[in-house]
């Protein structure tokens, strides 16, 4: 493993509003777990996070409220470009 990589957790969103956790399905009721269970997994604190233009602000806000309960307070934003 390249040690200049910090291990990550990858969540997905997309415009629909999917959420996919290291490419597993997960709603915004079982995100938290899915969450703990992966930061426990990676050994990390950072959630690599990448959302669709489209997402609504609100939904944002919850899966990042999510994301520090499980344990991950260090965010990464991943944008495409248009």
């Amino acid at each position: 493993s390249d040690a200049s990589q910090p291990r990550a957790v990858y969540l997905e969103m997309d415009r629909q509003g999917r959420l996919l956790v290291q490419g597993e399905l997960a709603t915004l009721e079982t995100l938290e777990g899915h969450l703990r269970e992966q930061a426990r997994l990676q050994g990390t604190d950072v959630l690599q996070l990448r959302a669709d233009a489209a997402v609504a602000y609100g939904d944002l806000a919850r899966v990042m409220a999510a994301a520090q309960r499980a344990g991950l307070p260090r965010m990464a934003f991943v944008t495409e470009q248009p």
